[in-house]
């Protein structure tokens, strides 16, 4: 919309000079300079698009960070299989492999819970799956693997 703002304020601009100056070369001149702002415009786009598509990580988003923030929660013991991508604009999906210990079922569901909100709140992902599995060692791993595409 900013760009369409002073495409609008270049055309008045130029209305103006060639109303009241008869300065007819700044038609094409600032045709031009619109025609860059719209290239522009499209090239963000475009990106987003191609990013979308190939289901890229949010440039927004590091995974690293993502992996910190999960792996230091008290319940969790590993991360690993760790994915975030994009699906649609402002739609970001996470799906990762949580290792926890072995527990009951319903407290497992508590810790799912809090960790998507926190995703959500932290990172803007509103989509994420986390799929947990019981350690039967009884220790504390911090080895994360990420598995990204891009």
């Amino acid at each position: 919309m900013f760009y369409d703002a002073l495409n609008s304020l270049f055309v008045v601009v130029a209305g103006i000079f060639i109303y009241f100056y008869n300065w007819y070369v700044l038609d094409p001149v600032f045709s031009v300079v619109i025609g860059i702002f719209i290239i522009k415009s499209a090239w963000d786009i475009i990106l987003e698009t191609v990013n979308i598509l190939s289901e890229g990580t949010p440039k927004e988003i590091d995974p690293e960070t993502v992996q910190n923030f999960m792996i230091n929660q008290p319940e969790v013991k590993n991360v690993h299989h760790l994915h975030i991508w994009t699906l649609a604009s402002n739609f970001i999906a996470l799906s990762a492999h949580v290792v926890i210990e072995d527990q009951l079922l319903s407290k497992g569901y508590l810790i799912v819970d809090r960790l998507e909100k926190e995703l959500m709140n932290k990172f803007g992902i509103n989509h994420p799956t986390i799929q947990l599995e019981a350690d039967l060692s009884g220790e504390k791993n911090t080895k994360v693997i990420i598995e990204n595409d891009k």
